[in-house]
């Protein structure tokens, strides 16, 4: 599987780099959420100005690489650009799009069983990574973090975490007789 598996998976996410985003790849992440099914409103943009290479000039051809020096370049070589980091909260989860993929990681104590958990990863483990580990790890008890390396991996997450979301309503309606 190597290292990255997100670089062997066909029909994944696109690679946007590390977050922030310039705004093309903010538009694509949002619409990636919308398309797994996140709810309107629950995601969340942070904006904010950076100093980058300009685009052409021999240090952002070298940081295009993955080569970072002190130095690497002059004042005249860097501008300021608007930035954006593309989160959503939804269902007690927080999702962050990162390089190539999604981190999913459950808050306040939210988490998928560990039935839902085996049956997501029979389905889709490969995709699916359970604690974002790379070698492919089983699910032995609940689970609170994926790294999500395709569309349909966001969607079956996503859809499992509104069935659970669901119930809950329903059981809280049941017992207080709404």
């Amino acid at each position: 599987m190597g290292l990255n598996p997100s670089n062997n998976v066909q029909h994944g996410f696109p690679t946007l780099g590390d977050p922030p985003f310039n705004s093309q790849c903010r538009d694509m992440a949002l619409a990636e959420l919308e398309a797994a099914g996140i709810p309107r409103g629950s995601s969340i943009v942070t904006t904010r100005e950076v100093h980058v290479w300009k685009e052409g000039t021999d240090a952002w051809k070298s940081s295009r690489a993955g080569v970072h020096f002190p130095g690497m370049g002059t004042e005249e070589d860097k501008e300021w650009v608007e930035v954006h980091a593309v989160d959503a909260k939804a269902f007690g989860w927080l999702f962050s799009r990162s390089w190539y993929y999604w981190c999913a990681t459950a808050e306040h104590g939210a988490s998928i069983p560990p039935e839902e958990a085996i049956r997501l990863d029979e389905a889709l483990g490969s995709i699916l990574r359970v604690d974002g580990y790379a070698g492919g790890k089983r699910p032995t008890g609940e689970v609170g973090s994926y790294h999500i390396d395709r569309p349909d991996g966001l969607a079956a997450l996503v859809e499992s975490l509104m069935k659970a979301d669901a119930e809950r309503r329903e059981a809280f309606k049941k017992k207080h007789n709404l």
